[in-house]
């Protein structure tokens, strides 16, 4: 069963700030990470291929922006030395036809170049039904639709399984996401599960999606999990 979780965060939470390095921070769930990341008073490095493209969408005197090449371990070594925590908010570009290898690849880069620079702390992004699931199978749209990314999240999940038991890494699995600004609802939460139950129509807003992988980061919770997250409806 989900675990309904509190809207807010306890207090002592933000007693701290993380220098958090986020990739894909010019993307839809990247820009509004990094943008609730500073209002949170956190420091914050966007890794992004455009400097240009990240400053026009947060013009914040506070944000870091340095261009690195996602598959390059000495790239990424470089940038995260220093760092509380790397966040991959990396998504596909292109169409949802084409052949999708931006999470696999990436994550084979990211992992040894955040041993390197003596980083533990990992957070990706990821999704519902990474995997089969025959208790409450994968609606077939979604399957026709997003078949090829959710086949490259779950080969990133399954090396951060098989070969980060060193790291503290923690992958977010989403349902649909909508645009919007984080809300006050409870999330539910199922630890090392591919859905929330029940709950196959849910939708969760982008700012949502950002309030939890901060609240995550700054409680330190599922360390080595996968954890299945919605937001509980009114």
């Amino acid at each position: 069963m989900p675990v309904p979780v509190s809207g807010h965060l306890d207090p002592d939470v933000h007693n701290f700030t993380m220098k958090l390095a986020i990739l894909g921070a010019s993307g839809r769930n990247g820009t509004e990470l990094t943008k609730q990341a500073l209002e949170q008073g956190h420091d914050v490095t966007a890794l992004v291929r455009s400097e240009e493209k990240m400053r026009e969408k947060v013009p914040d005197e506070r944000l870091k922006v340095e261009i690195v090449n996602v598959t390059s371990v000495e790239s990424l070594t470089r940038h995260f030395k220093g760092k509380d925590a790397v966040v991959s908010a990396l998504g596909h570009v292109g169409e949802l036809k084409d052949t999708v290898a931006i999470f696999s690849e990436s994550i084979k880069a990211i992992v040894p170049a955040m041993r390197n620079a003596g980083v533990c702390r990992l957070l990706t992004l990821s999704a519902w039904y990474t995997f089969d699931d025959p208790k409450e199978p994968a609606p077939p749209i979604v399957l026709q639709l997003l078949g090829n990314v959710l086949k490259d999240l779950a080969q990133m999940e399954s090396y951060l399984m098989a070969e980060c038991g060193d790291l503290e890494w923690t992958s977010a699995r989403f349902p649909s996401l909508t645009a919007g600004p984080a809300t006050e609802l409870p999330f539910a939460e199922n630890a090392d599960a591919v859905q929330v139950y029940g709950s196959q129509r849910c939708r969760v807003a982008r700012g949502d999606v950002a309030r939890f992988v901060l609240a995550t980061l700054s409680s330190g919770k599922y360390k080595g999990k996968a954890v299945a997250v919605a937001t509980l409806q009114n």
